[in-house]
């Protein structure tokens, strides 16, 4: 059987690989240490948590964290850039989560904008819940 989480983690990643804006950006495997600004535009896919909540005696809630975290340069107008990517990102991802979920929703949008440097660099960081039934764990 087949895990939630990666299957989740698969639909995302799947989506994004053909998917404007993130098409003809670099894939990096979820919690890579360092990325070199040279490989920039990147993005990752992770599941790292899961809350699970008793339905019934047959049956569970795993509330399932999809965290999409990409790094992009940008100039002045950095942050429209990255709003406009999450934006795009989630419109993406509801409508191809939405086969395997309850209902998938985003519930968190993270951006770090670092001004070091020769260029600037943004760090967005997007958390959708995705809710799907399991059988209980005993």
């Amino acid at each position: 059987m087949t895990s939630p989480r990666k299957t989740i983690r698969n639909a995302a990643r799947s989506t994004l690989v053909v998917s404007t804006p993130t098409r003809h950006w670099t894939y990096l495997p979820a919690w890579s240490q360092s990325v070199d600004r040279d490989a920039l535009p990147v993005y990752s896919v992770a599941t790292p948590r899961t809350i699970t909540v008793k339905i019934d005696k047959d049956s569970d809630e795993d509330r399932i964290d999809l965290l999409v975290i990409f790094k992009i340069i940008g100039g002045d107008d950095l942050e429209d850039l990255v709003d406009d990517h999450v934006a795009a990102i989630v419109a993406l991802l509801l409508p191809a989560l939405s086969p395997l979920s309850l209902q998938p929703e985003l519930t968190l949008t993270e951006i770090n904008i670092d001004g070091d440097g020769a260029q600037r660099v943004a760090t967005a960081v997007i958390t959708m819940t995705v809710p799907v039934q399991t059988p209980a764990i005993i």
